[in-house]
Order: C-alpha cells, then structure tokens, then sequence
C-alpha cells in the first residue's frame, strides 16, 4: 500500500491550466559551511498549489532572492502573488527586477514555508539551532538539500537506485 501512494505523487510541475496561477511563499533558513563562522543562507520558494518546495538557492542578499525569483518563473510561469517574511532583501531584489506578480509582506502569510523550514531543521541535524553538526561544503549543502526536497515530494522510490 505505501508502495502505491509513491507511485501515484506527481512532481511539481507547472499548471496545465492557463487560467491557474500559482501563490509562492519565499523564506530563509541558515546553517553552516565548514565552521561556525561560515554562515550559509538557504533561500526557498514553496508553492501553495503543489505543496512543495519548488526551489532553493544557497547564497547571500540580493543576488539570492533574483535567483530565486528566476528559478522560481522557470518551474511557475503563472504566479499570481508572492508571499515574502519582513527581509529587505525580496523587496529590493523585485523592485530592481520589475516583477509583474503581487508582492505581500508579512509573517501571516508565510506559514507553510515556515512549516517546511521547520521540517528540515526536524529532520537534518546540520539545520539544527545551537548544534555542532555543519556542511563541510556548500555543493554537499545543496545535495543534500536536493536530497531531501526529492524524498518529501515524492518519497523513497524516487530516490531509490
């Protein structure tokens, strides 16, 4: 019976339905590279229609949240509104790139990436607040990250060799 909810999950693919627009919600999570002093920035973009994360970017400031945005409109051509926490960062960054989409700012609306957020520091020990376990790189991060997105989406026969 588990065998068959994985074989019916479908990916997070981009509406079939013109009409259908998508609400992203777009956080942060931070953790570390090598040692304590190297802070990662993990950027990621949840669709409430799909409920699943559809991207994440490792990096800093304004040059993460356009990443983001871009790799985000590449997955989800039609995005209704945007959904952002209070940092500057996603206000700046959708200013300086023009964005068509609604742009929200708010805590209130940012539940289910917070959800998720949580999820990962639940289940991977290097996200872990006040915890000595850390990435030794960023590209074993993203892996990593990658890893377990794919695992939450579709589950273990989607990762399975």
């Amino acid at each position: 019976m588990l065998e068959e909810s994985h074989k019916k999950a479908r990916p997070c693919q981009p509406p079939q339905n013109k009409q259908q627009a998508d609400e992203i919600e777009m956080d942060e999570i931070y953790t570390f590279v090598q040692n304590k002093e190297q802070r990662a920035v993990v950027w990621t973009a949840y669709c409430r229609r799909k409920k699943c994360v559809i991207a994440h970017v490792i990096g800093e400031g304004l040059k993460a949240a356009k990443q983001l945005y871009a790799l985000v409109k590449e997955q989800r051509s039609h995005i209704d509104t945007i959904y952002t926490d209070g940092n500057s960062c996603y206000d700046v960054a959708f200013k300086q790139l023009q964005i068509p989409e609604t742009h929200q700012i708010g805590k209130e609306n940012t539940h289910l990436i917070e959800s998720s957020n949580s999820s990962i520091r639940d289940n991977l020990a290097r996200f872990m607040r006040k915890s000595k376990r850390h990435s030794k790189t960023f590209e074993m991060l993203n892996h990593t990250l990658t890893l377990f997105f794919t695992y939450k989406q579709f589950g273990l026969n989607a990762i399975a060799v």
